[in-house]
């Protein structure tokens, strides 16, 4: 079976779940299981944006059948979606014949997710990692709060103008992942 890897850590990860650990312990798979690796992902971004460039370009790979099977650590490392989105990815990789391996939940086989408990034990992975990413993003404006009360300084002004995020991000939804 033809394979391919993706692994997945945010800037802001600690060290168990490096890149290098992930990689490792998915080649390990791999070989023990005598599968022909073809391509590498690799993301350092946060699992809620649908814009990681390996991400997509790993979706890409998949609709020209490159693979068989998308190998992950974990099934949060390939995405933290909304549950919803989650399963409607999966349901996507399915319809074009592409499974699933992870390798910390032997449980998980994308070719039962028509059955109604498969689909809510996936439901649940991906709303615990979702919830979880929500937490994190609510600690995280604590935080800026906290030691930065009022944004910048009184008197301070940038040299250069601040660049708006949000502005630059084209609006991407998970139904126009796959084009």
């Amino acid at each position: 079976m033809k394979v391919a890897i993706y692994a997945r850590v945010s800037l802001g990860e600690k060290k168990g779940q490096s890149l290098d650990w992930q990689l490792e312990t998915i080649q390990d798979k791999v070989n023990k299981e005598g599968w022909e690796l073809t391509k590498t992902f690799t993301d350092q971004e946060t699992g809620s944006s649908m814009l990681r460039p390996e991400f997509r370009r790993m979706l890409l790979c998949a609709k020209n059948k490159d693979f068989d099977a998308i190998v992950v650590f974990k099934l949060d490392r390939l995405s933290r979606f909304s549950p919803v989105d989650g399963l409607y990815l999966m349901g996507k990789l399915k319809k074009m014949n592409i499974e699933i391996v992870s390798v910390l939940e032997p449980w998980f086989a994308l070719e039962k997710l028509d059955e109604p408990l498969t689909m809510l034990h996936i439901f649940i992975v991906f709303w615990q990692s979702w919830s979880e990413r929500i937490t994190i993003q609510q600690r995280a404006v604590a935080s800026s709060k906290k030691h930065n009360p009022g944004g910048r300084p009184k008197g301070k002004k940038d040299a250069t103008p601040r660049r708006r995020r949000w502005k630059s991000k084209p609006n991407v939804s998970i139904e126009n992942l796959f084009e």
